[in-house]
């Protein structure tokens, strides 16, 4: 499967985790909403009961619990709705997503046809393969010069590689 693919199967599911928590937390949420209106540099706080409630009950310090509750649950409606848009937009991109990717089409070949054919995509073995030929020839080390073996016992020409 096709790294992009995957990356997007994880998100859904990190995604689906995190709604059903807001969705937990809001049914625990108070009723109504919270009105913030500044006054003199200050946040003062009212209750709304409902969306019709234009101007709401002043909420003072005594209320501080209610006031961080209902910031919360508004908080966490607008991440439900944000979390809810990006599923949708995943799940509809996965749906059109195919289920191979051009550079998984020669790994899925049968090994005699790979002898046969060359892809359109370089193989990670292939890029290594002529990373190899390119760099690591045995001319590339010269006589008398110090010699740098690295932990997995490959013959490197200076520590920084």
């Amino acid at each position: 499967m096709d790294h992009t693919y995957g990356d997007l199967e994880k998100r859904a599911k990190e995604l689906k985790r995190i709604q059903e928590e807001l969705v937990i937390r809001l049914t625990q949420a108070p009723e109504g909403s919270l009105k913030v209106v500044m006054m003199r540099g200050r946040p003062r706080f009212y209750y709304r009961e409902s969306s019709s409630d234009r101007n709401g009950k002043y909420l003072g310090e005594k209320d501080g619990q209610l006031i961080a509750q209902l910031a919360q649950k508004n908080n966490d409606e607008l991440e439900l709705t944000a979390v809810r848009q990006e599923l949708e937009a995943i799940q509809g991109y996965m749906s059109k997503f195919p289920k191979v990717s051009v550079e998984e089409v020669y790994e899925r070949l049968h090994p005699a046809k790979k002898t046969l054919v060359t892809p359109s995509v370089e193989t990670d073995e292939m890029f290594l393969e002529r990373w190899k030929k390119k760099y690591h020839t045995d001319e590339s080390f010269s006589r008398g010069r110090p010699e740098f073996v690295t932990d997995r016992g490959e013959l490197v020409r200076s520590k920084s590689e």
